[in-house]
């Protein structure tokens, strides 16, 4: 998978801005490693008060990339096939 699952961890977090650059190891308020944040969905966007986890997967069939994100009320599936407008 795509160097995107630290920045999916970072969108739990909760700002609401879009692509930062990684500069100097930060994207932002965030550590980066060479790479910029492309997008954030907050917590509160996906309905939630807080989250302890996420991860990614690609769907084998057609190679669409999702962000799991387990949150205090359930699971979040983010669909991040276009890394700038997440679903």
């Amino acid at each position: 998978m795509k160097k995107i699952i630290l920045p999916i961890i970072l969108l739990s977090v909760g700002m609401g801005f879009g692509q930062t650059p990684c500069e100097s190891g930060m994207a932002g308020s965030f550590p980066c490693d060479g790479y910029n944040l492309q997008s954030q969905v907050t917590i509160n966007e996906m309905g939630a008060s807080s989250g302890n986890d996420s991860w990614g997967w690609t769907d084998p069939q057609d190679g669409k990339e999702y962000a799991i994100m387990g949150l205090n009320d359930g699971t979040a599936f983010i669909d991040i096939s276009d890394p700038t407008a997440p679903i």
